[in-house]
């Protein structure tokens, strides 16, 4: 791929994964060439979770670890660090 990098896709169950998948899926154009309609990051973007949360904050907080669950397993998968890395002088 681009400077002879593999590709990184992040899982849609991160709102960055979930947004990315939204705008590359050629069902939102079937049939509606031209018509794309930008959409604002929301939980309706989201896998639904694998058992239902009534409260909104545990929902959301589900939601939460699960996306930090799997980009850990994904930063593993492509051999990522997981320490911070320092930008600019100390």
């Amino acid at each position: 791929m681009a400077m002879g990098l593999n590709t990184i896709t992040l899982p849609s169950t991160t709102m960055i994964g979930a947004l990315t998948h939204f705008v590359s899926d050629s069902d939102c154009f079937r049939g509606r060439k031209g018509e794309f309609q930008p959409m604002p990051a929301n939980f309706g973007l989201l896998p639904e979770l694998a058992e239902r949360i009534h409260a909104k904050r545990a929902r959301y907080g589900a939601y939460r670890d699960r996306a930090l669950t799997m980009l850990e397993e994904a930063q593993q998968q492509w051999g990522m660090r997981k320490d911070p890395v320092q930008i600019g002088s100390s």
